[in-house]
């Protein structure tokens, strides 16, 4: 959610929708180790699994908003060149979903009406997804891609620079929390090793009505964390404790000046469940908003693809039950896995995760 400027271009969020209670956590608090902010933040990570991060007052977290405007000029750039001239670059979901899972983490052009809903329907989002290695110069045979992104290389780099800059901070919280030994989770997400860690952006175009209409599916993120900036609403989250009805789902409010984070399977896995990942979904923006096409960005952070889904071990994350098995499977076989079972229908998405468990210690960190 960038600043009060592009807020501006649209109507405000509505006050008379179902509205998530999520914390706000300020990124300037974490980069001083604030032991209040801190425990937010944990608490935000085994409750909701998801947060909105402040960035404001802090010369990182400008820099990021910055970099976050510039990436909307860029996606808007690029959505622009219109269907015919992205259809160049097309995936081709589903079947490319239920392939291998780096196909499914590093596809290009995502065409709307190629998914289907929870409600029988086809999805209305279109999507564009960069590939971090792309970006910074690691994949020996990149992808082609739009004038727009191969224009703005340097522009590009800096956002995927200063957002895993962030994502390391917050990791360095919760290593503490979990009682892992510190860089611990950094350290599955290198920026010099390969990853499907990506940059998605993401547009629903305005409707001819404004009818409630799901654009894409409830879901979680298959990887570790995600960052999300947005202007417009539409992004709903599923209370764990409710059934899955449209009357249950709470809107997240956009927020000037702050990202939302949220958390995925792979670090909820790894930690043995007290992370929590929650499922959301894309309808259409309430109120006014639904007469405006949505945009959006997304950073999706992927383990290295050599990385292990063998559960952490920390002071903090409970050792394996009776009957249960570590994983055996790397990261991206995991994914792939992941990704088939949920394509094939073998599983339902739901919130999972945020089990209590009482045996973290923490280390002191300033006030």
């Amino acid at each position: 959610m960038p600043t009060e400027e592009l807020f501006a271009q649209s109507p405000p969020f509505p006050d008379d929708v179902p509205i998530a209670d999520i914390p706000v956590i300020s990124y300037k608090g974490l980069l001083s180790d604030s032991s209040t902010e801190s425990e937010k933040l944990f608490n935000a990570c085994r409750e909701h699994g998801f947060f909105l991060l402040n960035l404001r007052d802090s010369e990182e977290g400008e820099a990021l908003l910055k970099d976050a405007v510039s990436m909307f000029k860029i996606s808007n750039a690029t959505f622009d060149l219109g269907q015919d001239e992205l259809m160049k670059y097309v995936c081709n979901p589903p079947r490319d979903l239920r392939g291998k899972a780096e196909t499914n983490l590093e596809l290009r052009y995502k065409q709307p009406g190629t998914l289907k809903t929870e409600n029988g329907k086809f999805d209305a989002i279109e999507v564009y997804t960069l590939n971090q290695d792309d970006v910074l110069g690691f994949e020996p045979n990149p992808h082609d891609n739009p004038p727009p992104l191969v224009e703005n290389k340097a522009s590009l780099q800096s956002f995927f620079h200063h957002a895993h800059s962030s994502i390391c901070t917050i990791f360095s919280h919760l290593d503490n929390h979990l009682g892992l030994p510190p860089g611990t989770l950094a350290s599955t997400c290198p920026l010099n090793k390969h990853s499907a860690t990506a940059l998605r952006m993401l547009l629903t175009r305005s409707q001819p009505t404004i009818n409630h209409r799901i654009a894409f599916a409830g879901h979680t993120d298959v990887g570790l964390i995600t960052m999300l900036f947005n202007i417009i609403g539409g992004l709903q989250i599923l209370p764990s404790s409710a059934e899955n009805k449209n009357e249950n789902w709470q809107y997240i409010k956009p927020r000037p000046g702050c990202a939302l984070i949220n958390l995925a399977d792979t670090l909820m896995e790894r930690t043995g469940g007290v992370l929590c990942s929650a499922l959301h979904r894309v309808v259409t923006p309430p109120a006014e908003q639904g007469g405006y096409g949505r945009r959006s960005l997304a950073y999706l952070v992927r383990c290295e693809d050599g990385g292990s889904m063998r559960r952490l071990e920390g002071s903090g994350i409970p050792g394996l039950g009776e009957g249960e098995v570590d994983q055996g499977r790397s990261v991206k076989e995991w994914a792939e896995w992941r990704v088939g079972q949920i394509m094939n229908g073998e599983v339902k998405p739901q919130t999972m995760g945020g089990k209590a468990f009482g045996g973290r210690t923490v280390r002191s960190v300033g006030g």
